[in-house]
């Protein structure tokens, strides 16, 4: 598998099977995806990597904050707080209902939507997590650049492997929980969160397809020829899953 094969091959994964992954596999991942770009190179992450009773004790306190009526305190904004521009709300509008389309959950199922958000709220019961952080002191736009593009590598160093992944920062929306049972320090920030395990088969969520709009919406090409040829020839086609509207397969 190569790179572009693994961008169009990654999606997330949203049902996990209850196996453990081996933690030199973990550290496999980490090893690779610690090969991202860092602005300077100043590779501000860390990891913490959860599994076992640590995760599922974090989850039960994450459940009973929910549970109390405790608003969520994330450290840094999430989307769901915004007032996003019609364009990009219909995206996620659609992603949702994706979702529970292939979940099973009406639109006025309102105890469907609650176990839902449970379900997400607990890594959507992935047997290992990764929560990865910022030193305060260097919490800055850059930093945070560099954590998505280890965020991202980690969710491709993990394919080869037969792992599947789901970037959330749902799971981190609960800061001092995780301070209190993953022992992080005052001193960083609390940024993103990685499920990641064996994906489950049978879970009919897996399945998503999210499209992505046309690539002449997003990029502007200035000043490139297309009479330029490619040196090794004619581009051979990479390996894309096809997307079926219809059936919702594919990659998220």
């Amino acid at each position: 598998m190569d790179v572009v094969q693994a961008m169009h091959q990654r999606k997330s994964i949203r049902g996990f099977l209850p196996t453990p992954v081996p933690k030199e596999v973990i550290v496999e991942v980490l090893e690779a995806a610690v090969r991202a770009p860092s602005s300077e190179n100043i590779q501000p992450w860390k990891f913490y990597v959860l599994g076992g009773k640590v995760l599922e004790t974090l989850k039960d306190k994450v459940m009973e904050q929910i549970e109390s009526g405790k608003a969520p305190e994330p450290e840094f904004p999430t989307y769901m707080t915004m007032n996003l521009p019609q364009k990009y709300r219909s995206r996620m509008v659609e992603l949702g209902k994706a979702l529970f389309g292939l979940a099973g959950i009406e639109r006025h199922d309102m105890e469907g939507r609650r176990l839902w958000y449970s379900k997400m709220m607990r890594f959507f019961e992935a047997p290992n997590a990764v929560v990865i952080t910022v030193d305060e002191e260097i919490s800055t736009f850059s930093s945070i650049f560099s954590v998505g593009c280890v965020t991202m590598a980690i969710a491709l160093a993990a394919l080869p492997f037969g792992l599947g992944t789901c970037i959330q920062h749902a799971g981190v929306l609960y800061p001092d929980v995780i301070r209190e049972v993953a022992k992080v320090p005052k001193t960083e920030k609390i940024v993103m969160s990685v499920a990641i395990g064996y994906p489950d088969p049978a879970f009919k969520a897996n399945r998503l397809v999210s499209p992505r709009v046309p690539l002449e919406e997003v990029a502007t090409f200035l000043g490139v020829s297309e009479e330029v040829p490619y040196p090794g020839g004619a581009l051979s086609s990479c390996s894309r899953p096809s997307v079926d509207n219809n059936t919702t397969n594919g990659v998220f």
